[in-house]
Order: C-alpha cells, then sequence, then structure tokens
C-alpha cells in the first residue's frame, strides 16, 4: 500500500549514560534491541559513501514483536531500529531520539493482509475501503500518511471481537 523509512532511535535516558554513535560502526558498542520482525533482525541496515552495508548488532533482549521493544526503548534500556510507522506517536516524544539519520535510509512496504475467505466482515471492508481511498497515489511515502497510520493503530478495536459489526464505527465517518 505505501512504504516507511527505518529509523534507528534511542532515549535521551539512555544516551546520558552512554554515547550518541555517530556512526553505524559504533552501534557494535550499544546495547541494541534487536526486533526480530525485520528480515535482517540482528544486521541492521545502512547507506553510506561507500554504498549499502549492514552492521552487526546484540544486546540484552531480542523479541519478534515491536510492543516489546518500543517500551524498552522508552525505558532506557537500548537502541533499536524500527519502521517508522511503529513510532508515529513516540516520534514526537521528547525523550525519544533518532539516531544515525544520514545513514538510516532503508525502507519498508506497507501491507494490508486480507483475510482469506470469500465473505470479509463489514468492519474488516469499512477498513480496507478507509485505507484504499485515503493511501491512493503515487509515489506514496509514510511522510504523507502519519495521520491515517495513527488512525490505524487508534482503530484497532475494529478488529476486536468487542466490536460487533453493527456497532462498529465506520473510521471514514459515515
Amino acid at each position: 500500500m505505501a512504504s516507511t523509512p527505518v529509523v534507528c532511535v534511542g532515549s535521551r535516558q539512555y544516551f546520558e549514560k552512554h554515547w550518541v554513535p555517530s556512526e553505524p560502526a559504533e552501534l557494535a558498542r550499544h546495547n541494541c534491541l534487536v526486533y526480530g520482525g525485520f528480515e535482517e533482525a540482528a544486521n541492521w541496515p545502512f547507506v553510506g559513501q561507500q554504498g549499502h552495508f549492514k552492521v552487526a548488532v546484540r544486546g540484552n533482549l531480542t523479541s519478534n514483536s515491536v510492543e516489546t521493544i518500543r517500551p524498552g526503548v522508552l525505558a532506557g534500556v537500548g537502541i533499536a531500529l524500527f519502521t517508522k510507522a511503529s513510532l508515529v506517536g513516540e516520534l514526537s516524544h521528547a525523550d525519544v531520539v533518532t539516531i544515525l539519520d544520514d545513514y538510516a535510509q532503508a525502507t519498508r512496504d506497507i501491507s494490508f493482509v486480507w483475510p482469506k475467505r470469500r465473505l470479509v466482515a463489514a468492519r474488516v471492508r469499512r477498513v480496507t475501503d478507509f485505507f484504499a481511498t485515503s493511501l491512493e497515489g503515487p509515489g506514496l511515502s509514510f511522510n504523507n500518511l502519519s495521520s491515517e497510520l495513527m488512525l490505524a493503530r487508534n482503530l484497532s478495536i475494529l478488529f476486536s471481537d468487542i466490536c460487533p459489526e453493527t456497532q462498529c464505527p465506520d473510521p471514514r465517518g459515515h
């Protein structure tokens, strides 16, 4: 549907105890929180004067859940690599610092996964229609999707069983 850049982040609390790396190779001497949802997991992708390269990282927390790694960053445990879409609210937080911005230039695709059945619940159809309309256009990137993605995060109730189809709000306001 769209793409989102990756960002390397840490908290001010972490950087008060440790230095802010000025180049990716310095990550080897930091506690890096590894999100296993990336294909490169413990080999983070960067771009420099010599082109694309990867840096092997390690740390005391590895998870395949953004919901586990994100609080670790906020608590000052270490540095992590996320998609920008995963940190919509946190990036505006004063304690969250992006680092190595000139090197972190990879992007990840944002996909919408459909249930594999012929009949789709009305609440799923409404959310799908909302995104299809909101994300139309060539060359979409996360930079012009932040409000839609923040809304998507807040609309997670649409996919839970506690929201009966007849009472589920229409994300387009209809």
